[in-house]
């Protein structure tokens, strides 16, 4: 039996547009409300960067929560981030209203969340594989070092080795 197959469509989408942001200080600020994929990952690759930069928690914590937002303002509107005071700037209110005109921005956020979880589990699984295989090797290296290599030392081991072959033989291999 064929296959039916639907006729296909070509779809003509306007451009997005962007909003402006009422503020009474700067009434030029424009907001592209859609943060696009390739912006996405821009954002997402210099949080994690941040975010996992260093074992000092609270330093990357904000190092990527402030990155964050100065990437969204550099790359979804047109408000110079060089010089900006970040303090100034949150307190104002404009951070949160530059928020709200993005309409994915949430989308985002929760994004970001679930990397951070995904990539915080593969980097624990990475450092307890890295730990138990360093104690197996210490014990390994540990174990080699007291062996007694000396003509009696190897004549003892070799004594053990045939005992216990012979120990398992009478066990478990019937004549």
């Amino acid at each position: 039996m064929a296959k039916k197959t639907m006729d296909k469509i070509q779809l003509k989408l306007e451009p997005i547009k962007w909003v402006e942001v009422m503020n009474e200080n700067n009434p030029n600020i424009k907001v592209n409300p859609y943060i696009s994929l390739e912006n996405k990952m821009i954002l997402f690759k210099n949080y994690t960067s941040s975010y996992f930069f260093t074992n000092d928690f609270v330093d990357n914590y904000i190092n990527a929560y402030y990155g964050l937002m100065l990437g969204v303002v550099d790359l979804c509107t047109n408000i110079s981030v060089e010089n900006l005071d970040m303090n100034d700037f949150i307190s104002s209110g404009l951070w949160g209203e530059i928020k709200s005109k993005i309409v994915n921005y949430q989308e985002v956020q929760s994004d970001l969340y679930s990397l951070i979880k995904l990539y915080s589990e593969q980097r624990v699984a990475e450092q307890s594989m890295g730990v138990a295989f360093d104690r197996f090797s210490e014990s390994i290296l540990g174990f080699i070092q007291s062996i007694d290599l000396s003509s009696e030392g190897v004549q003892k081991i070799i004594s053990q080795f045939q005992e216990v072959s012979q120990d398992f033989d009478e066990k478990y291999i019937k004549p």
